[in-house]
């Protein structure tokens, strides 16, 4: 059957080459030649052996000089010590220098006016017929009509020593009557002396306080009647101290 119908396909298709012009039967001629050459040309092809080419190894020697270096020689070179000379010093002799005198000029006296003179005499006159306080005696200038300003020149001018002046106080007061050591304090303090000015100044007696204190007791019992115990406790409110209270009334024969 296969036989069959490749015979009736070569028929069909050489009918159809007949029926062709005269030059296209030429070229389907050609074509087929060509398509043939080619074929048979490509079954034909030399094989060709590749060809590996070994390389021989190389044998490489590699030798190592040794080089000998030379020791070093050092040399030491002496050097000759320096030799120094003595530099000579000078010596200065000693300047001299003289001093020169400075005289200094007193300050001139600033000048007083009317009313700070005779406030400096005022202050002066009362400072020589009694004892008082700093404070006291500008009261008693500023009582006798100067301004406080004038006052307080007048008795800062004196430069007093009001300590001495607490003492002189005190001791015109033991005079008169008699005092606790507190209350001749707390009575200078009252004519204007500091504290401190007051205690030096009734310090400064060296009183007994002891005899005081029986002078006061012998002086209420002379204006007054008391108990024992009821003038213990006015000595003691004349700040006696209660043993000071107690002595002085003992002395009285209470």
């Amino acid at each position: 059957m296969v036989i069959e119908k490749i015979g009736q396909w070569i028929g069909l298709a050489w009918r159809r080459f007949r029926r062709l012009p005269t030059w296209a039967q030429v070229l389907s001629w050609v074509g087929l030649i060509l398509v043939l050459a080619s074929i048979s040309s490509v079954g034909g092809g030399d094989s060709k052996s590749s060809e590996k080419t070994v390389a021989a190894p190389i044998a490489t020697t590699s030798t190592t000089s040794t080089t000998s270096v030379a020791p070093t020689t050092t040399s030491t070179t002496s050097v000759a010590p320096t030799t120094t000379k003595p530099v000579a010093t000078t010596t200065l002799a000693p300047t001299t220098t003289q001093s020169v005198p400075v005289t200094t000029q007193a300050p001139a006296e600033p000048t007083l006016t009317a009313s700070q003179q005779q406030a400096v005499r005022s202050a002066q006159s009362y400072l020589k017929s009694s004892s008082f306080s700093r404070q006291g005696l500008i009261g008693q200038l500023v009582y006798e009509k100067y301004t406080l300003a004038d006052a307080t020149f007048g008795v800062d001018a004196q430069n007093a020593d009001w300590n001495a002046q607490a003492a002189k106080t005190a001791a015109a007061y033991l005079k008169s009557s008699s005092f606790s050591r507190q209350g001749l304090i707390d009575q200078l303090v009252y004519e204007k002396y500091t504290l401190a000015q007051a205690t030096f100044g009734v310090d400064a007696q060296n009183a007994d306080w002891n005899a005081q204190a029986a002078k006061t007791a012998a002086a209420y019992l002379k204006s007054s009647s008391f108990s024992r115990q009821g003038l213990i406790d006015q000595l003691v409110y004349e700040k006696y101290t209660l043993a000071q209270a107690t002595f002085g009334v003992d002395a009285v024969g209470l």
